[in-house]
């Protein structure tokens, strides 16, 4: 197959590699003018599996994370201790641009500084792209990394049912910038977060890098951040943390990133979307990394062999992620949501009473599910004491809730069927509310 891939995203760099190396025709177009330009000028956390599971190197530069720390918004601490077995790794971006570049190129061609504007389509199927230039290049199959607010899904017709612009509750804004450290002054916790910071829908978070001069400060919020939003966290950050300094050393832009389920449809005749065009972050932390790596993995045992690329083989896909990840992100959007929609009140007990525990902290932070048995319920309920079961019982009802949202997701359609998958997307829909 002739493949062209749209940015050059994780997963698109690594689906090249993958299909080139096969002997298939592809192209990468990336907008910016090199890999030291692409993408976010920060480091990620991954679990170092993703990479090695697959034969990848672990990015240099990269390093063992600290241990979190959870501020609620009264104040109350929860210290989260991973271990050292299953701790994440902090990864460089740009180092893991420079990096699937030059596997990429090995086997395909990757082309910078083309801006694509949008899906070519001719026959009811996607048959290339569109430039910004006015050119069209043709192909037997798009794949879409071109991000959460890609212009190729924008411009795919209605009747793909795929979702053009994904809601601003989807979307976290997220301010990230290295600022320089105070000399002679120290952090208190490690790696501290805070949730709803500031009282708003969100979270901001204060850390200082290993060797300790500069401090990595994250301010994002759901749907949009406001200048007057950034002005106040920073400042309420300051206050908190007096080892944060005035200077930003790098970074220092705000970026938009999904953090929500999976799309219910992401695959049409000629068409792929991977990474954040297809909303593949754990969407409690917009994490991509892994899932990325993952989707693009599924995608080349799924069409390697293939010679076109009509919906109906490339529905295989879309269904193996739901598999791997995506049901199980539905669940975690809902909890997301569920967090977010509480009072600041409910969000102190929550972290302050002893409710969730370490391994429960460990298993959200990457995307999984809290899954308490019984005995655990119970204990919970015995931890926190009758009188304050009015504030565990909606914990309690979230979680079952998450479990029936996973079973949905999971009965997706085993084959390309219309009807099917409309009826499957509507019971969706519905259960996530």
């Amino acid at each position: 197959m002739k493949i062209l891939v749209a940015g050059a995203g994780i997963g698109g760099l690594y689906a090249a590699y993958l299909f080139g190396k096969r002997g298939h025709a592809v192209t990468v177009y990336e907008r910016a003018n090199g890999p030291e330009e692409m993408r976010y000028d920060w480091h990620d956390d991954v679990n170092p599996e993703a990479f090695l599971l697959r034969g990848l190197k672990i990015p240099e530069g990269s390093f063992p994370k600290k241990d979190w720390t959870f501020i609620s918004p009264c104040g109350n601490v929860l210290e989260m201790r991973q271990s050292e077995k299953n701790k994440d790794f902090s990864i460089e971006r740009r180092e893991i641009n420079k990096y699937l570049c030059g596997l990429a190129s090995e086997y395909a061609d990757v082309v910078f500084g083309s801006t694509v504007s949008g899906a070519y389509v001719d026959g009811g199927r996607v048959a290339g792209l569109c430039f910004s230039d006015g050119k069209i290049e043709k192909c037997d199959l798009v794949i879409d990394c071109a991000g959460v607010d890609s212009a190729v899904r924008k411009s795919l017709p209605v009747t793909f049912g795929i979702d053009g612009e994904i809601e601003k509750e989807g979307v976290f804004c997220a301010y990230r910038a290295f600022y320089d450290a105070v000399e002679g002054e120290k952090a208190e916790y490690s790696n501290k977060v805070y949730m709803k910071h500031c009282g708003k829908n969100g979270i901001s978070w204060c850390i200082v890098d290993d060797d300790s001069t500069k401090v990595d400060v994250l301010i994002g919020r759901i749907g949009k951040l406001g200048k007057e939003e950034l002005t106040e966290g920073l400042t309420e950050l300051k206050k908190d943390n007096p080892v944060l300094g005035e200077t930003v050393k790098r970074g220092g832009v705000v970026c938009r990133i999904p953090v929500r389920r999976p799309l219910d449809t992401f695959v049409a005749d000629g068409y792929v979307a991977l990474g954040d065009s297809a909303c593949m972050t754990v969407p409690l932390i917009g994490s991509g990394i892994a899932t990325s790596l993952a989707g693009a993995s599924i995608l080349y045992e799924v069409a390697a062999e293939l010679n076109s690329a009509p919906a109906e083989k490339l529905w295989e896909y879309e269904k193996r992620v739901y598999d791997a990840f995506g049901a199980e992100h539905c669940g975690v959007d809902y909890m997301k949501k569920w967090l977010l929609s509480r009072k600041n009140s409910d969000v102190d007990f929550l972290l302050g009473s002893g409710v969730l525990s370490n391994s429960d902290l460990q298993e959200v932070s990457v995307g999984r599910l809290i899954k308490p048995t019984f005995k655990e319920i119970v204990s919970k309920i015995r931890a926190v004491g009758l009188m304050r079961l009015h504030k565990l019982l909606p914990l309690a009802f979230m979680l079952m809730r998450t479990q029936r949202i996973v079973k949905i997701a999971k009965k997706i359609p085993s084959v390309y069927d219309e009807a099917k998958i409309a009826k499957w997307e509507n019971a969706l829909d519905k259960a996530c509310g």
